[in-house]
């Protein structure tokens, strides 16, 4: 017999007029609730859904619009968000949003049903409890994290480089690239290599 959600009917503000309690959440609740997740809080704005190994929390922010999601789970405690799940995963053409935003009642509704699909068709096992899925993405998190910084911390060489490049100061590139060199593509490590030479 499948769980049914405690969902409160009565009307609620939002942003367009009024809504019911519930309605914005609903496919989520039912695809997780298929997947043995119980709901804790049920609002307009929030949804808490717990499972024997995992917690998802969702908030539809309404300074922002976000509709942000996070995952912590029950032994560890780690939280990871979908957003950083899916930069992890690779998912998407380029960065997928940082967090999904609904100006108004129908796009959140249709972005929580484009949630609840991510959810079962990319991250399953993940939901189902799988440790090692789990232990995965959080490495997979960590490592997307620290390419993002090292990135963001290469950028100001990478920008003094590429004006370097522009007029053949070669010293200057090599200077530049050489506090990188773990980081350089295959085109820039023969960019550098052809700098070296130059200089």
């Amino acid at each position: 017999m499948a769980l049914q959600c405690p969902v409160n009917r009565m009307a609620a503000t939002s942003l367009n007029g009024t809504f019911h309690v519930g309605t914005i959440w609903d496919t989520v609740i039912n695809r997780l609730h298929a997947l043995g997740f119980q709901s804790e809080i049920v609002a307009p704005r929030s949804l808490v859904m717990r499972s024997s190994t995992l917690c998802l929390s969702a908030v539809w922010r309404t300074y922002s619009y976000e509709i942000d999601v996070r995952f912590k789970h029950a032994i560890d405690h780690e939280e990871i968000s979908l957003s950083d799940m899916m930069l992890a995963a690779h998912l998407g053409e380029g960065r997928p949003p940082a967090v999904f935003q609904a100006v108004d009642d129908e796009r959140a509704v249709e972005l929580v049903r484009q949630i609840a699909e991510l959810l079962i068709t990319h991250f399953r096992n993940i939901i189902e409890g799988d440790p090692n899925a789990w232990t995965s993405m959080l490495a997979n998190v960590a490592d997307q994290q620290f390419g993002e910084m090292n990135r963001s911390q290469s950028a100001p060489f990478r920008a003094e480089a590429a004006d370097a490049w522009r007029a053949k100061d070669y010293e200057t590139y090599v200077r530049c690239m050489g506090k990188i060199t773990d980081e350089l593509s295959e085109s820039e490590s023969a960019r550098l290599e052809y700098a070296r030479r130059k200089s």
